[in-house]
Order: structure tokens, then sequence, then C-alpha cells
């Protein structure tokens, strides 16, 4: 016996909503089951903020800046604001290896998916390793979740110490006897 299987409906999973979909199963001998009718509910996809990750040379002087990126993914439903600030690593502002910033960031229907965020970092001619901050989210408001919410930034070190050659001298005696 060979099923088949009747359906009337459809359901788009792309557009959010209430869909009804019949469907009846017979086989090849005529034999028939009880028609079914369904409703599918299609919920819209929640938005996922994230931030990437930024790694450049700090220069000798002067600033540059370290642009993160944050992404919400999909159109959202109703606005997302979601707050964000530095945090200390092995970079320090302390220590003026970069600039502080906090603020806000709003995403609302229809509108980007897209916004970034500028640290200035202070370039220097200091020899040391490479360091990191990181930027922060915290969302406040709104569907969505966070699927990365820290952003690394790290600060290549551009700088080498120069070390002359070694010279070694060895009190050699050549004598016979």
């Amino acid at each position: 016996r060979t099923p088949f299987l009747q359906i009337s409906g459809g359901v788009n999973t792309a557009v959010p909503g209430q869909y009804t979909v019949t469907y009846a199963v017979s086989d090849s001998d005529g034999n028939t089951a009880v028609e079914q009718v369904r409703t599918v509910f299609v919920e819209p996809l929640s938005p996922a903020l994230s931030i990437d990750d930024v790694a450049l040379l700090e220069g000798d002087g002067g600033t540059t800046d370290f642009v993160f990126t944050v992404s919400v993914g999909v159109d959202p439903v109703d606005a997302i604001v979601v707050d964000f600030a530095t945090a200390d690593g092995t970079a320090t502002t302390l220590d003026l290896d970069y600039v502080a910033q906090s603020g806000q960031l709003t995403f609302t229907p229809g509108g980007t998916l897209s916004q970034t965020i500028s640290v200035p970092v202070n370039g220097d001619s200091d020899v040391e390793p490479d360091e990191v901050f990181f930027v922060d989210l915290t969302l406040l408001s709104g569907t969505a979740t966070l699927a990365d919410g820290e952003g690394i930034g790290m600060i290549l070190n551009d700088d080498s110490s120069v070390i002359g050659p070694v010279l070694s001298w060895e009190h050699i005696e050549v004598g016979g006897n």
C-alpha cells in the first residue's frame, strides 16, 4: 500500500502570522483517515544583538579610532535600546591607553540593522605587549537577546626596542710547550 497525503493551505515561515492547514491521508486501496485541520502560528524572529571585535596597531602618537559594529540581525518588531560602556582590561584609561566611552544605541523597526561605536586609542612609542579593553552592551528595552554582548579591542603594539649587536670577547691563550 502506498500512502498519499493531500494538503491544502500553506505556511510562509518568513511572514509571522496564523495559518490554517488541512490535510487528509489515504492509501492506494482507497482507505482514508479523517481529515485534519491544524492552525500553525509563525512567530517573528527575535533580533539578536552582537558586537564585533577590533584589533589595530596603536600608532606612535595621536589617536586611532577603534570602530566597533553593533548589529541587530533582523528587523526588530519594537524599539531596542542598548547601553554601551568601555571597560579596562590590560589596556587602561589610567595609563592613557584609550579614552573611555559610554552611550546608548536605539534600533527601530524599519531602521538600520547596524550602528557603530568609536573608541579613541592613544598612540605611544612605549615598548609593551599587546593590550585589550572591552566594550560591553546592556539591553535596556525591546524584544531582543544579546548573542555577543562584549566587544574586544586589541591594541597591537607597533613599537620595538632597538638592541645593538652583542659582542663577546674571550681571552684565548695560545702557547706551546
